[in-house]
């Protein structure tokens, strides 16, 4: 045995010799295993039919089938959180003429709570 030469194998756990090394597989991400779609999900009742479905598929086709659109996974694009300067410079004109004109919470329009109204 002397002279022979001894690598640790990581995926074996022990020592041993080099060509009995095993090489450990690359992974394309660092999650333990690929991520997979499947077609089954819990049971559940359908709106359009009153079935119960556990096939996505299945329930896709009978739901076009009938006419229906399924709805629900669509990407809505954020709303600009920029104010509108131009606006706010136009409301904040339009509330100072009516603090000058006198006007009070109980001449604007639309409804207001009861706290803000005064006599």
């Amino acid at each position: 045995m002397k002279g022979e030469r001894w690598i640790w194998c990581r995926v074996q756990k022990k020592p041993v010799r080099p060509h009995e090394v095993v090489r450990e597989p690359k992974q394309r991400s660092p999650l333990p295993c690929p991520m997979v779609i499947t077609d089954e999900i819990e049971p559940f009742q359908s709106m359009a039919d009153g079935k119960i479905y556990t096939s996505k598929s299945r329930y896709y086709a009978e739901t076009r089938a009938r006419g229906y659109e399924i709805v629900g996974n669509e990407r809505i694009k954020p709303k600009s959180a920029e104010p509108d300067e131009r606006q706010i410079e136009r409301d904040l004109a339009d509330a100072y003429d009516q603090c000058e004109a006198g006007k009070g919470v109980n001449d604007l329009p639309g409804k207001y709570p009861e706290q803000w109204k005064h006599d």
